[in-house]
């Protein structure tokens, strides 16, 4: 997406710079013509050059005397002829032939027919492309697995740490979280802030990318300091999506997948089934939906344990969270 902007970003400014140039070229006044008044000057500086002897490949004084008695000769000769077609022939030889502005040439109509081109190519590249954008709002519901990243305690570490530091965090979340969600093929891409909104073709692929960050993360804060390591939290929902015209995914499950992210013990419904309070996860987890969890069930190489029944804000009933334990390889 951010790549066929860019394009058409490029191809819009050659466009019209190509157009700005035929324009300033057609009409500006020929006196007033930056490079018309430059070819001038210079035409004019080489005269005075010839006059004043300073142009080193000016013909010598002989020469010059030659050419001199030719052209009397030519002109007593013409003078003596009564033949008035044969003077002005004669006059015409020896005028020099005047040098037409480049404007004035076919430089011009090559200007003004690439304008034209790109003109045309640019509005059939617009049409090409917005009336798919408009199809696509009409008809896109695409079936995703929704995943939630987010830094934990990043306002803590912008506080206790100085913002700088905080960014330092980020940078680093970032490049672990986009260099994963690409090898996994994810679809989508959005920041939030403090995280990142991820969707994925299926819940498998969005399960093993979760892993994969978090042990990439793990083995970053294996050799820092712990005030510098990363913690994340990552909630994973799967559902039917709306696309709008640039792409950017709409539905119930993207807040769903928000809401398990920020999951605590305290939004525990039923402390009869799931996880008690010590063996809570509060950070480096991954949270999965009901829905996910049917999906995944049977992967192997990933495994699933019930978390507890949930309340989630903004829905109705009860919900039941399910914990991925990710230690270990997350490509097996």
């Amino acid at each position: 997406m951010r790549a066929e902007k860019e394009r058409m970003r490029r191809f819009s400014m050659i466009s019209m710079a190509v157009v700005w140039i035929a324009v300033i070229t057609l009409f500006a006044p020929s006196g007033s013509f930056p490079l018309a008044n430059g070819l001038s000057l210079a035409h004019g500086q080489l005269g005075e050059m010839q006059s004043s002897g300073e142009n080193l490949h000016s013909p010598s004084t002989r020469e010059l005397t030659v050419q001199s008695q030719g052209s009397k000769r030519m002109m007593g000769e013409g003078m003596g002829s009564s033949d008035p077609v044969e003077m002005g022939k004669m006059m015409r030889d020896m005028t020099p032939p005047k040098e037409a502005p480049f404007y004035q040439e076919k430089t011009l109509l090559v200007l003004m027919t690439a304008a034209f081109v790109l003109i045309i190519l640019w509005i059939l590249r617009r049409w090409g492309v917005l009336p798919r954008r408009a199809l696509r709002t009409q008809t896109s519901f695409v079936n995703e697995a929704i995943l939630v990243v987010d830094l934990c305690e990043s306002t803590k570490l912008a506080v206790t740490q100085g913002d700088a530091f905080a960014m330092r965090i980020k940078n680093k979340m970032m490049a672990c979280v986009r260099e994963v969600s690409e090898d996994f093929g994810s679809k989508f891409l959005e920041g939030t802030g403090d995280g990142y909104l991820i969707t994925f073709p299926t819940g498998t692929d969005a399960v093993r990318a979760a892993m994969k960050i978090l042990q990439n993360a793990q083995d970053y804060n294996r050799d820092i300091p712990r005030k510098e390591r990363i913690e994340l939290r990552i909630g994973i929902s799967y559902g039917e999506l709306v696309l709008d015209e640039q792409g950017k995914r709409h539905g119930v499950a993207i807040n769903k997948a928000f809401r398990m992210e920020g999951l605590t013990i305290d939004h525990q419904e039923s402390l009869k089934d799931g996880l008690k309070a010590d063996a809570f996860p509060d950070k480096n987890r991954i949270f999965v939906s009901e829905e996910l969890k049917e999906e995944i069930d049977g992967v192997e190489g990933i495994d699933v344990q019930l978390v507890g029944v949930f309340n989630l804000k903004g829905f109705t009933a009860l919900h039941r969270i399910y914990q991925v334990p990710w230690k270990g390889d997350a490509g097996n």
